[in-house]
């Protein structure tokens, strides 16, 4: 058996477990009574080696006695095969009473969430592999009110203090407000996958195309905007693209010399930007 797969193994079975038990602790729990946040974590190169970035809306809104759960997708942009161990911290405050004690809502240790790698072609994954999207339920019914939402992301040294949930370090930090109302009528699972830009570009790096996936099934037939700038910030390229029955987007890079590029995608008011390797 290969020595990484080996080494992986007990990850596996962590997680195996601790799904089990999100499962039966909300076994009785509803779909339409849960609010989803949806975020991606981006995985990209920089100056300091491999770097972590939450992506997320800077409001969202819920319908009160739901519970909220987290949504987390993946996108590797990093051309580094090394494999990352993270956990993330939650906390829900409430925005309108500055009193410190009883007006926070979340965990104080990390919760663990799949190992963080580059994904290679026809590479095996033992079956029940933890992998992204990955749904983190917190268990959490808040009330109708205003919150600062702060998720905390932390890196751990090595496999063995991910499995322990041991000595781990903050990486980065991020807020967003949660506005609580009742009159939101549906919940945060459709309210902001409709108002929403979530995207994956693949195959990265790549010689001829980038098929560009929109998850927002509810815009995937919208004209995307793509502007492309090289590592210099000069704009090279822009493209209208368009597709039909939700079918992704295909970007020809076929022109565009060797190197690093952005994707600067735009559709309505929502823009993101990507990071490619033309080969």
């Amino acid at each position: 058996m290969n020595s990484r797969i080996f080494t992986l193994i007990p990850v596996f079975v962590l997680f195996c477990i601790a799904k089990a038990f999100t499962q039966n602790t909300h076994a009785n729990a509803s779909p339409s009574t849960v609010n989803i946040i949806n975020m991606t974590l981006l995985a990209e190169d920089s100056t300091k080696g491999l770097e972590f970035k939450f992506q997320t809306d800077d409001v969202y809104y819920a319908t009160p006695d739901a519970s909220i759960k987290l949504l987390i997708e993946l996108d590797y942009q990093s051309q580094l095969k090394d494999t990352s161990f993270l956990g993330i911290r939650y906390a829900f405050k409430e925005k309108d009473n500055s009193l410190p004690s009883g007006l926070t809502h979340g965990i104080t240790a990390p919760v663990l969430i799949p190992p963080v790698r580059k994904k290679r072609p026809n590479e095996y994954r033992p079956s029940g592999e933890p992998n992204y999207p990955f749904s983190i339920d917190t268990n959490l019914h808040l009330a109708t009110k205003t919150y600062t939402a702060t998720i905390t992301l932390y890196k751990y040294r090595d496999i063995d203090d991910y499995i322990s949930n041991g000595n781990s370090k903050e990486i980065a930090e991020y807020t967003f407000d949660i506005i609580v109302s009742s009159q939101n009528s549906t919940p945060l699972a459709s309210r902001n996958l409709e108002n929403s830009m979530l995207v994956k570009t693949y195959p990265n790096p790549s010689a001829d195309h980038i098929i560009i996936e929109q998850m927002n099934t509810t815009a995937a037939n919208t004209p995307l905007e793509v502007v492309i700038f090289n590592d210099k910030g000069i704009k090279v390229r822009q493209y209208r693209l368009t597709s039909t029955n939700n079918a992704p987007y295909n970007l020809n890079i076929s022109h565009l010399q060797k190197g690093m590029y952005f994707l600067q995608l735009s559709q309505g008011n929502k823009t993101q930007v990507k990071t490619i390797v033309k080969k």
